[in-house]
């Protein structure tokens, strides 16, 4: 018995596929990972390039970077990032800059001007030209030490500009250190031919934290615009509920009680302090905080107390920056679409994208093959002849060819052996019908596209009426 082939649409038969459904699968699943991992590095900032170039900066493993600060702090469990963006200039945050020796003296000015209204600044200033380490066994970021200078331009806080000066000796020295303040704390720094500090006019007003005899290494300008001219008439900070001064006729008049610091001025007088403005601290000397200080214990206990003070004893977190050192990137959209506002787009989205792939692994039986775009057979052939011709406009080629197969045609139909026009046009005349003739010569003689379909519609109406 033969079977029976089940009825197939004409240009829906299935086409065989190229991947099986674990092939497409695997590698819809590899390229999500590989875009999910394109992704964290655009999110991570790993796309613009090693940040251990050995250059004087917090992701620098030299001598002369403060990666080594960078883990101290968050051994001891501070908040401790590293930016490359410019907005964290604007962060409720102890900000660490680390500015190079060819930095602009009015950017940096209004960099520290500005985060006066936002947060705590610690700066550190440059003093080592180091190059790439020519050791077969140097690691990456690994630095050799060329000389010392100090920077081409002056640190400026509260419009007074901080000049700082430069020991530079041919033998190597290890001076020591010592640091103000109740907790005696001392130490060396590492063993060269230079020491950076501030300049006795420079140090006026300021707040020492770290000296080595008598000079200064590393002070806290505490709101210079208020602070007194020199060291010894240092702002004498209390607290107090009952403070005041006595006007021009002798009663005493309290300050304002929500005020909670005072001191003394450079007049004599005793007033509040702005709370508003936060300190700058500057250290003159990067031996005390970078990769080669943190070898010593000492150091990197004092560098920890530099910290603290320059926060000014407020657990805030610490942002070291890099787009000084020329490390900086833009903010990148992919942070953003994932705050608020943008927050419930991207939500939206990778829900929609979910959909999208449920729904096209469970489409509703196999792919469908698209039907012909040319038919096979003579109607076809003849179609495509037709359009050819139509194309062209020399359908008048057409008129002679097919009057002769109509005359042939309708002979046939009357039972006449030879093609005859007056044999046509008597035989029609007998059964009542018009003559061929005319129809015939005005289908030769028609040039117009319109013309000539009249002529052939006459001729195919006549053929209709013809029975044998």
């Amino acid at each position: 018995m033969a079977s029976v082939a089940s009825p197939v649409r004409r240009g829906l038969a299935a086409r065989p596929q190229a991947f099986g459904k674990g092939g497409v699968l695997a590698m819809v699943l590899f390229g999500t990972i590989a875009f999910i991992a394109f992704l964290y590095l655009i999110g991570a900032g790993q796309l613009t390039g090693p940040a251990n170039n050995g250059q004087a900066h917090a992701a620098s493993n030299g001598l002369t970077g403060y990666a080594g600060l960078v883990r101290l702090l968050e051994g001891e469990d501070h908040d401790v990032s590293v930016s490359r963006s410019e907005a964290a200039f604007d962060d409720y945050a102890l900000l660490v800059l680390t500015p190079p020796a060819m930095m602009d003296q009015e950017e940096l000015a209004s960099i520290i001007e500005n985060r006066r209204w936002q947060g705590p600044t610690l700066v550190i200033l440059p003093k080592w030209y180091a190059g790439r380490s020519n050791n077969d066994e140097a690691k990456s970021g690994w630095v050799q030490i060329l000389g010392a200078q100090s920077p081409l331009w002056n640190t400026v806080v509260a419009e007074q500009e901080i000049e700082v000066d430069l020991v530079n000796g041919e033998e190597l020295k290890s001076r020591g250190w010592s640091a103000t303040g109740n907790d005696a704390l001392d130490g060396k720094l590492p063993e060269s031919e230079a020491m950076q500090f501030f300049t006795s006019e420079s140090a006026k007003g300021s707040l020492a934290l770290v000296k080595s005899g008598n000079a200064l290494l590393a002070a806290t300008f505490e709101r210079a615009s208020e602070t007194a001219s020199n060291e010894a008439s240092a702002p004498q900070v209390v607290a107090s509920d009952d403070v005041g001064y006595y006007d021009e006729d002798g009663n005493f008049q309290s300050y304002d009680t929500e005020a909670e610091d005072y001191y003394y001025d450079e007049a004599g007088t005793y007033v509040p302090a702005d709370e508003d403005q936060w300190p700058v601290t500057i250290v003159a000397e990067p031996d005390l905080m970078n990769n080669w200080g943190m070898a010593d214990a000492s150091r990197a206990q004092m560098a920890h107390r530099i910290i603290d003070a320059a926060a000014d004893d407020v657990d805030l977190p610490v942002v070291f920056d890099l787009t000084l050192n020329g490390l900086g990137s833009s903010r990148n959209l992919l942070s953003l679409a994932f705050e608020p506002p943008f927050l419930a787009a991207t939500l939206c989205l990778i829900m929609a994208l979910f959909l999208v792939g449920w729904r096209a692994f469970r489409r509703f039986g196999p792919a469908l093959v698209e039907s012909q775009a040319f038919a096979f057979g003579k109607g076809q052939l003849v179609e495509n002849g037709a359009g050819v011709i139509q194309r062209t406009g020399r359908m008048q080629l057409l008129t002679r060819p097919y009057a002769a197969q109509m005359e042939a045609r309708i002979a046939r139909k009357l039972g006449l052996r030879r093609t005859d026009r007056a044999a046509i046009d008597e035989t029609l005349e007998k059964r009542g019908l018009e003559p061929l003739s005319p129809l015939l010569v005005a289908l030769e003689k028609a040039r117009h596209s319109h013309d000539i379909i009249r002529a052939s519609r006459a001729l195919h109406s006549l053929e209709r009426t013809i029975s044998r």
